[in-house]
């Protein structure tokens, strides 16, 4: 029998005075909502469940990668429960990493975008005043980037596996999804809410920046793609006005999977890659070797970074070592000295 829930008692109740409500965790991941009818203060975030709601719904919500930050926020939630923000010093930090560690193998860069969430809400609270002081949020040391690309051989295998017969209607949507990361470096996420009306046939381009959304500093670019990828993309608006015609549901996006769009594909491409003896690769791969093949092609590295879409040059000059011949004169004029 369920023990009912007293609200005004139970210490795992958690007041939104934000919202007139309160949030009950029963410890198993189970949230219950309570609509409350008491007076409570509204520019108050007494916990970090209001503090981190309050972002959520403000904000992140509006973010492209609201998916993601929705994770994180929950992730936060769940451990530091009823905490108050003053609670939240390097030691409560070190907890909340520990348990990340403990559930499952993490990098620190995973983590810390989680923190990054935290430092965020944390921030924006204590600039609208819902909070009384500022609380520092510690990151953990960033890795060092992955320099794993892919291998012509290992792409050409990887295309084989994605077209056989066997394959072939399961993996559409994956051999189309790397066609476009190799055709334009593009990030996974700006392939995944790819959507047909920024497909222009007649000029081959691809407009990846969202109608409305301002760039953040990973930007989106227009890019141009070749005859390969145009008779792809060809094919799958054919499948997709076939689909439509026998569902009479329209479709949106791009990159579908049995007629609905996908929020991620890391999980398929792994599988995929793993089938044919190709490891340690991800979604981000693709956009890295389109990016090495094209500095060992002898890209302008510039360029480069402005089809990447890059804010930084630093990001870009990673790929500098992939053509050392660039610096060939500069060398030559410094062994002229030698002699």
């Amino acid at each position: 029998m369920t023990t009912p829930i007293d609200w005004n008692k139970d210490p795992r109740v958690v007041f939104r005075p934000y919202l007139g409500t309160a949030v009950y965790d029963d410890d198993i991941g189970n949230i219950v909502i309570h609509q409350q009818t008491d007076e409570f203060e509204q520019n108050d975030a007494k916990t970090l469940v209001d503090v981190l709601d309050r972002y959520y719904e403000d904000h992140a919500v509006n973010l492209e990668s609201h998916a993601d930050a929705l994770a994180s926020v929950n992730r936060l939630k769940a451990h530091f429960g009823a905490f108050e923000p003053s609670d939240i010093g390097p030691e409560a930090q070190e907890g909340f990493i520990a348990e990340r560690r403990r559930r499952r193998a993490v990098s620190n860069d995973t983590i810390n975008r989680d923190l990054a969430i935290l430092s965020a809400a944390l921030n924006r609270a204590y600039a609208r005043k819902k909070i009384g002081q500022p609380y520092k949020v510690f990151m953990l040391p960033r890795a060092e980037p992955r320099d794993r690309y892919l291998t012509r051989e290992e792409l050409a295998k990887l295309y084989k596996h994605l077209r056989s017969k066997t394959n072939h209607k399961q993996s559409r949507h994956l051999l189309l999804f790397v066609r476009i990361a190799m055709n334009t470096g593009a990030r996974s996420t700006a392939i995944l809410q790819l959507t047909w009306d920024r497909v222009d046939f007649a000029r081959r381009t691809i407009w990846f920046p969202l109608p409305g959304r301002r760039q953040t500093k990973k930007r989106r670019t227009v890019i141009s793609f070749d005859h390969k990828l145009l008779n792809a993309l060809l094919a799958a608006r054919k499948l997709a006005d076939a689909r439509e015609k026998a569902s009479g549901v329209k479709s949106t996006h791009v990159i579908e999977f049995q007629g609905a769009p996908i929020a991620r594909i890391r999980r398929a491409i792994v599988r995929a890659c793993t089938a044919v003896g190709i490891e340690d690769v991800s979604p981000h791969t693709f956009r890295h070797t389109f990016a090495t093949w094209a500095a060992m092609g002898g890209a302008h590295l510039p360029k480069l970074g402005g089809a990447l879409g890059h804010t930084n040059p630093s990001t870009t000059a990673r790929y500098a070592k992939y053509q050392p011949e660039a610096f060939a004169d500069v060398l030559r004029s410094a062994r002229k000295k030698l002699r």
